[in-house]
């Protein structure tokens, strides 16, 4: 299961809180829980444990009591619930909330590291989530001959070694994770990470598919939610990757329909002009839906990543040769 260790540095031995903010967060989250629990024992009468785990859409109400009793932390899926509940009956005021929580580690029941999560979308969070589906995936392999277990896995693999350091940077800076990068038998860079936390919350709030990608991939609802401005980071991310040179211009052929459609209305948001093709099959049986950029409409493109500006830096020289900067 997934626990928030959120007020405790874990690279400190003693334990002791890091941020009092946080750390008075997490207080205050015991204190409403334990409340809570005692409201429904004494007025309902019931199992509180029940109640409460079904009142939060958790299963285990064993896992719930130790809540109530300090014993393990709050789980993520709880998390939202909680503040909303807290909020509604004044015990933590919203503003409170959202002006001191910037972050939570989460610890993998796996790996035993714990993963700083951000709580807020910045536009790095937004990039690293386009490359990942660019030109990366989620797996979670059963593993084990007589205990089946899944091994939650991010791999990432691209053919510019400057591109997968500056990825690797991000990660590092995003979660507090280290990586390290390796060469392909096929002169590919990629780099692998283990975490179980980390590809449940790409998968579950970024909507990133686990296994086959390809035909099921789509801009997450929570990137397209965005004003406009919000999702060039994403445009820079798919251009570091999946967008090429195609036609004398920029492009791309995709598996999926929907993130080809969601691709377009982006640029057409952005002013920049694109076509799209009809569905053809590539040797007869994998589906292509291809989208192109217009040549004219790249001086608008360079201007609107000017924002966010590509880590690639061969796609980005070429963009600069076809808009004869280069």
């Amino acid at each position: 299961m997934i626990r928030i260790v959120s007020a405790i540095d874990p690279k400190r031995d003693d334990g002791r809180f890091k941020d009092p903010h946080v750390c008075d967060f997490v207080f205050r989250m015991h204190e409403f829980v334990n409340d809570l629990y005692d409201r429904i024992r004494v007025y309902q009468n019931r199992d509180a444990s029940d109640i409460l785990a079904a009142t939060l859409g958790h299963e285990n109400n064993n896992s719930t009591q130790r809540w109530v009793d300090g014993k393990l932390d709050i789980p993520l899926v709880a998390l939202e619930t909680l503040i909303k509940m807290a909020a509604r009956s004044n015990e933590i005021p919203e503003k409170y909330l959202s002006s001191n929580l910037q972050w939570v580690y989460l610890r993998s029941p796996n790996t035993r590291e714990f993963t700083r999560i951000p709580l807020t979308l910045s536009d790095d969070l937004i990039y690293f989530v386009a490359v990942i589906i660019g030109d990366g995936c989620l797996t979670d392999t059963v593993r084990g001959m007589h205990i089946k277990t899944r091994d939650y896995r991010i791999y990432l693999e691209v053919a510019d070694k400057q591109l997968v350091e500056n990825v690797r940077i991000l990660f590092h800076r995003l979660f507090n994770l280290n990586v390290q990068i390796k060469q392909t038998k096929d002169g590919y860079w990629q780099f692998t990470k283990r975490n179980k936390p980390l590809v449940r919350i790409l998968n579950r709030i970024f909507e990133l598919p686990i296994g086959v990608k390809a035909p099921h991939a789509s801009i997450p609802t929570i990137v397209r939610s965005l004003q406009i401005n919000r999702q060039v980071p994403f445009l820079t991310g798919i251009l570091d990757t999946d967008l090429g040179l195609h036609s004398k211009s920029i492009g791309s052929n995709f598996a999926s329909e929907r993130f080809r459609d969601d691709l377009a209305e982006l640029l057409r948001k952005l002013g920049i002009s694109v076509t799209t093709s009809p569905v053809y099959f590539k040797n007869g049986i994998y589906a292509q839906h291809e989208i192109r950029i217009t040549k004219h409409s790249l001086p608008k493109l360079w201007h609107a990543i000017e924002t966010y500006p590509l880590k690639n830096l061969n796609r980005r020289m070429a963009v600069e040769r076809l808009i004869g900067r280069g």
